[in-house]
């Protein structure tokens, strides 16, 4: 089964069950993953990593009953270095599918993810170039910590592999990501 009829029949299911729903928005910072460039400074070197740095997020949630919520949301995923000679840019847009076990003060949620329009681009430098990854689909563990009815804080591990295009190159897209939350709505 595809991973968008998979997506359909969960929204289709949570729409005719749900009791409570209402949008969320999410932030990040993750860290791991496989490094994919080096750029050397003066004083230090900063270092891109396929499963870092920066995630924004908007999404949907839903209860489908009192111990059960589905979350579905699309977003960015990114990091960069720019210099004054260049930039080097690694940007990833996931869509996530996930299912929480609700607790009084923590949810603990296990999906799937697919990241799609996987880029790595060199700009400056000694030229430009482009690197285009395949759509990579993930495996997502995420618990969040409710500070109230509205915000939460959570840790997000990602284990996802991403495909060179046109090539049977594989970097390790994993990462464990510490993560903000606020849900409007509910």
């Amino acid at each position: 089964m595809s991973f968008k009829k998979l997506l359909f029949l969960i929204s289709a299911f949570c729409f005719f069950t749900q009791s409570h729903a209402g949008a969320f928005v999410q932030g990040g910072l993750h860290f791991g993953g496989d490094t994919l460039a080096t750029v050397s400074f003066s004083s230090i070197d900063e270092s891109i990593e396929a499963g870092g740095l920066i995630s924004g997020s908007v999404g949907y949630e839903t209860d489908i009953n009192e111990s059960l919520l589905a979350k579905f949301s699309a977003g960015i995923k990114f990091d960069s270095i720019t210099a004054s000679n260049g930039d080097v840019d690694f940007t990833r847009y996931p869509l996530t599918a996930m299912l929480f076990m609700k607790g009084q003060d923590l949810h603990f949620g296990v999906g799937l993810t697919k990241h799609t329009g996987v880029e790595l681009s060199v700009d400056g430098f000694t030229g430009s170039a482009t690197a285009d990854f395949d759509d990579a689909t993930g495996f997502v563990v995420q618990i969040d910590y409710l500070l109230n009815e509205r915000g939460y804080i959570g840790l997000k591990f990602t284990s996802i592999d991403y495909e060179l295009s046109n090539s049977n190159e594989e970097v390790d897209g994993s990462s464990i990501g510490i993560l903000a939350g606020f849900r409007f709505g509910k």
